[in-house]
């Protein structure tokens, strides 16, 4: 087979339809946000019990709801584009510093698949109950203490790598801090509520004001989307070194080499570890509102499938995947 009929792996997507994209996650977003406040709140329909049924689906502050799997989705998605990040690098840097730096990319996109199974797992929440970080210090929450050190030293890396990545770009890396630190303030809600909850004079009927609910899951959704913006400009920036404008487009390709399909394989075997771990550890911890681990896998594989069609579809061309 000569290198023209070389298979090669070929993503080529117009920015209008990138921003028409982005457009629809800040309405979604605000939808979602919205029926979160309905159901709170009891807005409408309070004493109907297939109404709130029907909304519960649209609370962000509940697990194993629509809203839920959906922030999952946002997550997984904003991981995916870190990973087209690290490929629109690699295709275009030389040195081997350079090539090096790269690799903090498949990092961030680790991190926001972390993000997406903890979404829909709920395992932060249940993180001190498990054997493993039980050792970490006496009590449920002592392994909460070497969690929030995780997250610290995830954010200062992630403000690292972005300040090496965008230094050049001031908008993208001001949204990337921005997002970190949205993501830094909901441990800090989240006690505020616990504690909140704990020193009301009737904790048995404490209602969580809805500004606060609001901005706990707003900050969290919103900080998603600023990564996913600011990853998806730098993604088509990188791929053509232009700018996002409407004649611009997200263009990359590469040869189906061996590494690629090593690579594509080594993604399903870690998928199937991920399902066998769930499934000797007891993560999804009986409770009134936990979500399910299990259901995680199956999410993002059916995701993953119904994207890449959504892509062949709106391409209107079979080569648009796989090209000669």
């Amino acid at each position: 087979m000569t290198d023209n009929q070389q298979f090669k792996f070929s993503i080529n997507i117009p920015v209008s339809r990138i921003d028409t994209f982005l457009k629809w996650v800040v309405g979604i977003n605000i939808f979602f946000l919205i029926g979160t406040w309905l159901h709170a709140e009891k807005i409408i329909f309070p004493t109907s019990v297939t109404a709130q049924w029907w909304l519960v689906e649209l609370n962000f502050a509940k697990e194993n709801i629509a809203a839920a799997w959906y922030s999952s989705m946002l997550f997984f998605t904003t991981g995916i584009v870190a990973a087209l990040c690290f490929w629109a690098d690699m295709q275009r840097t030389d040195n081997k510093k350079g090539r090096f730096l790269n690799y903090g990319w498949l990092i961030i996109a680790s991190i926001f698949a972390m993000l997406s199974f903890d979404e829909m797992g709920s395992f932060h929440e249940m993180i001190g109950q498990t054997p493993l970080f039980k050792k970490a210090g006496s009590g449920i929450g002592g392994g909460k203490y070497f969690f929030f050190t995780l997250i610290a030293a995830v954010a200062i890396f992630m403000v690292t790598f972005f300040f090496l990545k965008f230094r050049k770009d001031k908008l993208a890396f001001l949204l990337t801090v921005t997002g970190v630190l949205l993501f830094l303030s909901n441990p800090l809600q989240e006690r505020f509520e616990i504690n909140s909850y704990r020193n009301s004079l009737d904790p048995q009927n404490w209602h969580r004001p809805f500004f606060y609910l609001l901005l706990e899951e707003g900050s969290e959704i919103f900080a998603s989307f600023c990564f996913l913006f600011s990853f998806v400009t730098y993604a088509i920036n990188a791929g053509q070194s232009g700018r996002l404008t409407n004649g611009s487009t997200l263009k990359l390709e590469s040869p189906v080499s061996k590494n690629f399909i090593v690579w594509l394989a080594g993604q399903a075997a870690l998928l199937g570890l991920t399902m066998w771990l769930i499934h000797i550890n007891a993560w999804n911890i009986p409770g009134d509102d936990n979500g399910v681990p299990q259901d995680w896998p199956p999410a993002v594989t059916a995701f993953a499938g119904f994207a890449a069609a959504s892509y062949l579809y709106f391409k209107n061309d079979i080569t648009g995947m796989f090209i000669f």
